[in-house]
């Protein structure tokens, strides 16, 4: 089965917790994958923008629903072909990405919610940067970057807010030669003060870390100070901060502290252990859109 996402990475794969270990109740998320194969890409762009506009249609007809649309961060998936239709798998005729109606949501200057989707979990940095470009949007949580990118590209997403630029970390190239490759435009940007926080389960005490994961660049950032702690731990990379907070909280592991925000230590029920208040970070963050527009 191939699922919507480049290819993974290293990163931890988080599991559902025991109960009895740690209550955690994460945001209510529908995840939109593609679960079958396909023939070409065009195939593969064209049935994920069907069943988006069919997840469009769905959401109007049920405004008392309120959920938040995740592109491939959960292993729950929806399968593509759930949509019923009359045709065989192996008889499906797909329509063409370009003869389907665009926009599939309303325009974004009209009186509706805009989607934006950023790269992480809920908590991230990013999340925090989309609410502050577009408040009141739905942010659209993204595995990686180009998954943020497409999302935008099929219309799932009105908007992408990606980092560009951190203060200590400089640019971040990738984002630069994705834009290249993808045929989006640079609509606005927004500069984001980004406060790490050393988060660890309630009640957990210093002697019993033994690890601590988060993003690469945070604990590059955050090095220094872990080496005054004292603290005699191993340093891990995953691909995002939040999701090192949600990956601790989920899997209860009093051996392990994530640097991330404060926001993800209230997501997930962790407690702020240090707050690294002596760092004066700042990133930058563009906003990517189909459109050439004023924002």
């Amino acid at each position: 089965m191939h699922a919507f996402s480049p290819p993974p990475s290293n990163s931890l794969t988080t599991r559902q917790l025991d109960p009895t270990l740690h209550r955690v109740t994460p945001p209510s998320q529908l995840s939109l994958r593609c679960n079958s194969t396909f023939s070409s890409r065009a195939d593969w762009q064209s049935a994920c923008s069907i069943f988006s506009s069919h997840h469009h249609n769905n959401n109007n007809n049920n405004s008392d629903e309120k959920s938040t649309t995740s592109v491939n961060g959960n292993n729950t998936a929806i399968d593509l072909f759930s949509i019923s239709n009359n045709k065989t798998e192996n008889t499906t005729t797909l329509t063409k990405t370009n003869n389907l109606p665009k926009p599939l949501t309303n325009d974004p200057t009209q009186n509706s919610t805009l989607r934006v989707a950023y790269q992480g979990v809920p908590g991230a940095y990013s999340e925090a940067a989309a609410e502050k470009a577009y408040p009141n949007s739905e942010a659209i949580p993204c595995d990686q970057f180009e998954v943020a990118f497409q999302a935008v590209e099929l219309w799932i997403a009105d908007r992408a807010v990606l980092p560009v630029e951190n203060s200590l970390g400089g640019s971040i190239h990738r984002n630069y030669d994705l834009l290249l490759r993808h045929r989006l435009h640079i609509v606005g940007e927004v500069q984001l003060p980004v406060h790490h926080c050393l988060l660890v389960l309630p009640g957990n005490r210093k002697e019993f870390l033994t690890r601590v994961i988060s993003h690469a660049q945070a604990l590059a950032q955050c090095e220094n100070t872990l080496t005054k702690m004292g603290l005699s731990v191993t340093r891990e990379a995953v691909d995002d901060t939040a999701g090192a907070a949600q990956y601790v909280a989920v899997n209860g592991l009093r051996d392990t502290a994530a640097i991330a925000s404060a926001r993800a230590a209230q997501l997930y029920g962790l407690q702020v252990f240090f707050f690294f208040s002596f760092l004066r970070l700042n990133f930058k963050y563009r906003l990517f859109s189909h459109f050439l527009m004023r924002v």
